[in-house]
């Protein structure tokens, strides 16, 4: 029990990370069962585009602005062949837990105490509507990660001139 209070020490940070990636993990499990795959109006379009690309590479107007997802669902396709939807959420699951990792990191840092990095990524983690977002084919999920990361990069980027 005393590790539970030791939150300010480095072994202690780890552990505590440990403990919100096990919670992360056990509540992804839950949502995935619980919802699987949801492909809706747009996955579609998504899902289409990315396997044209595959003919060649050409940017179509209308989905301009979401180029990036139709990429990462172009990456997924060319790393995991077969069942593209469900490659999509197991990686869009495995970015958002990356992203709980670099937005942990990042409250961390940002106010020099490892307490805040904890509670901002048990916030992240029990916000389990980011988590619900996951289990779409959808650009959304991708967004908050790339937030994450981009608030991640930009704190490490501050912390270094300082």
């Amino acid at each position: 029990m005393k590790w539970v209070l030791a939150m300010d020490t480095k072994e202690g940070y780890r552990r505590w990370l440990l403990v919100l990636v096990v919670v992360y993990v056990l509540l992804s499990i839950a949502v995935f069962s619980t919802y699987g795959v949801r492909i809706v109006n747009d996955s579609h379009r998504y899902l289409k585009y990315a396997q044209r690309l595959s003919e060649g590479f050409y940017i179509e107007p209308h989905n301009v602005w979401y180029f990036s997802y139709v990429l990462f669902v172009y990456g997924v396709r060319l790393l995991v062949p077969g069942t593209l939807a469900t490659g999509v959420v197991i990686g869009q699951y495995l970015l958002g837990l990356l992203a709980l990792v670099a937005l942990t990191d990042a409250g961390r840092r940002l106010y020099d105490s490892n307490r805040a990095g904890i509670a901002v990524g048990f916030v992240y983690c029990v916000f389990v509507e980011l988590t619900f977002w996951h289990s779409y084919v959808l650009c959304e999920s991708l967004y908050v990660s790339g937030v994450c990361f981009l608030l991640w990069s930009a704190v490490r980027l501050e912390h270094r001139r300082s």
